[in-house]
């Protein structure tokens, strides 16, 4: 039996677990089982989410009743945990809220927990998103901080041996190869002095920026699935983060992360890496924590949840026309494209 193997009744694997209150079997399932998966209806028009929900309302109106004996309410009590988290990983796996029957006062009483679960996703996204941003870029982290300290002691020569096309004088990206018929000498490829005493972070961090492959998102768990409307737009602007952060376009981890810095003897805000631009070139600059707040409580909004977002993030992010958010892509003549995120 696979894991959508329908059993009984139109009923998966996913739906009797739900219904049995089975934490460990349904979170194993959301982990492996396709989106189109997650939200299939059995004869009942149930999805597992529905079930999930019905049950959760069922083991905590029964220890109400003064007929349910007190052992039943005990055992009740006992499974209503299991039951909320079987909520939580199902809604993580993209699971559709608007499933659940609101026909009924009963029904909508039933699906009252599911959008309190739903805050309490929409509320980890942040650490989440941050937690694998973090890893894809860890390995250009921990190679730039290698680089940084080899670096300090060669010459221009020895770069210039091991990355031909390498100029650290230029701030930005770097050359493209020379032509074999060209030979010329800029003066820092006749440097055979040490580097000491300069600071070397920068050219290290773009060295490092081939040591990262941006579709190591695409090999870990997502924050949440790509089936859902918030899910889509926060995946598709971590991926785009962490491809710009390890471009050759950005010269730093501290221009990633952003901060404070002394600018005139005044101690400013320094942003996050703004790579994503709203309306165009030279439109609205966004950092990768702006777009996911904008899509966390565009998200709440719909279900009227945003007075229980409180994650970390600041709350004040402008309203955005998700069509209309992009990048900008600088090409080797200094012209600029944007290109749409297609995020709508």
């Amino acid at each position: 039996m696979t894991e959508g193997t329908v059993v009984h009744d139109g009923r998966t694997p996913l739906h009797i677990a739900a219904w049995k209150g089975s934490l460990k079997v349904a979170d194993y399932l959301c982990r492996k089982l396709p989106a189109d998966q997650i939200d299939r209806r059995d004869n009942n028009g149930q999805t597992p989410l529905a079930t999930a929900a019905r049950w959760h309302h069922d083991h905590t109106q029964r220890p109400q009743d003064p007929n349910t004996p007190e052992a039943s309410k005990e055992r009740c009590r006992g499974e209503i945990d299991k039951y909320k988290r079987i909520i939580h990983s199902l809604l993580r796996a993209g699971a559709d809220i608007s499933s659940i029957f609101t026909a009924t006062e009963r029904s909508r009483r039933q699906r009252q927990p599911v959008l309190t679960e739903h805050a309490a996703v929409l509320n980890e996204l942040p650490t989440a998103v941050m937690s694998a941003v973090n890893a894809a870029l860890r390995p250009q982290r921990e190679m730039a901080d290698a680089l940084t300290e080899a670096l300090h002691n060669a010459t221009a020569q020895q770069l210039k041996t091991a990355f031909p096309s390498f100029d650290p004088s230029r701030p930005s990206v770097p050359p493209p190869p020379l032509p074999p018929h060209v030979d010329p000498e800029p003066s820092w490829q006749d440097d055979y002095m040490p580097f000491a005493n300069q600071d070397m972070s920068a050219i290290a961090w773009r060295v490092a920026s081939s040591f990262v492959n941006p579709s190591v998102l695409e090999q870990s768990p997502r924050p949440v699935q790509n089936v859902t409307e918030v899910g889509r737009r926060v995946n598709t602007a971590m991926a785009r983060f962490v491809e710009a952060a390890a471009s050759l376009h950005v010269v730093g981890n501290k221009e990633v992360v952003g901060g404070t810095t002394n600018v005139g003897g005044q101690v400013v805000r320094a942003p996050q890496l703004e790579c994503f631009v709203v309306g165009g070139v030279g439109g609205r600059k966004m950092e990768l924590r702006e777009v996911v707040q904008r899509a966390i409580l565009d998200e709440a909004a719909k279900w009227g949840l945003v007075g229980q977002i409180d994650n970390g993030f600041r709350k004040d992010v402008s309203a955005v026309e998700w069509g209309a958010v992009g990048w900008v892509d600088k090409g080797r003549d200094g012209r600029e494209t944007f290109r749409p995120l297609r995020m709508a």
